[in-house]
C-alpha cells in the first residue's frame, strides 16, 4: 500500500464526504501515535561520526537510542538531570544523555561514536510514498487513522472500537518482529557420563 491508497482506504471506511479535506491531517495524527508505539527492526539505524566537545547532533527522524559506543566503549544512558549532576562533580562514568537535538557524552571529547537507534520512516508526502510498516502492516495505519477520524467527529464508540483493533494490530507487529529477532529458546545440553 502507498500513501495515496491509504488516503483512499481511509476515505472509503469513513464514508463521509465532509471529511475528504481532513484525511491527510487525520493520517498525520495517526502517524504521530504510531511513532510512539511501534518499534521494529526495520526502524533501527546505525549512525557513526565524531563527537565535537562531547556532543553530536541526533539523526533526523530520531526516536530513541538503543546503544552508544564511544571510542569502542559502551556508554549507559542517564536522564539530562543525572547528566548535569555528574558534570558538576566531574564524573568519569561512561554515561550519555540526549536533549536539544543532540547526544551529550561525559568525557566524550572528540572521540568517534557509534549510535544504534530507532528512527521513524521517511515522511509520507506524495501519493506514491510508502514505508516498511505501510507496505507490510497497513492495518496499523488504517485502524489508527479511523480512530483519529472517529475522535474528530466525536464518535466515542467508534473510536473505542478502532482503538481496540489498532492495539491488536500494533501488538502483533511488535510481537512478530520481536519473535523474529529472537527465533527460539536456547537449548542447553548436558553430557552424561557413562
Amino acid at each position: 500500500m502507498n500513501y495515496g491508497q491509504l488516503k483512499t482506504t481511509v476515505a472509503s471506511w469513513i464514508n463521509r464526504s465532509d471529511l475528504t479535506s481532513d484525511i491527510a491531517t487525520i493520517i498525520e495524527m495517526a502517524e504521530a501515535t504510531i511513532r510512539t508505539d511501534v518499534r521494529v527492526a526495520a526502524m533501527e539505524s546505525l549512525v557513526t561520526g565524531s563527537l565535537v566537545d562531547g556532543s553530536a547532533a541526533l539523526p533526523d527522524r530520531f526516536l530513541e537510542s538503543r546503544r552508544l559506543l564511544v571510542d569502542s566503549k559502551l556508554h549507559d544512558y542517564v536522564t539530562p538531570d543525572q547528566y548535569q549532576e555528574e558534570l558538576e562533580v566531574s564524573s568519569t562514568l561512561r554515561h550519555y544523555t540526549s536533549f536539544a537535538g543532540s547526544i551529550h557524552v561525559i568525557g566524550g571529547g572528540t572521540n568517534s561514536y557509534s549510535l544504534l537507534c530507532y528512527r521513524w520512516f521517511d515522511v509520507l508526502a506524495s501519493d506514491s510514498d510508502t514505508n516498511w510498516l505501510l507496505t507490510n502492516y497497513p492495518n496499523v495505519y488504517v485502524y489508527q487513522a479511523l480512530k483519529q477520524a472517529a475522535v474528530f467527529v466525536k464518535d466515542v464508540n467508534a473510536a473505542q472500537g478502532y482503538e481496540a483493533l489498532y492495539q491488536q494490530a500494533k501488538n502483533a507487529v511488535n510481537g512478530i518482529d520481536k519473535a523474529a529477532s529472537n527465533p527460539g529458546a536456547m537449548t542447553i545440553r548436558s553430557r552424561s557420563v557413562a
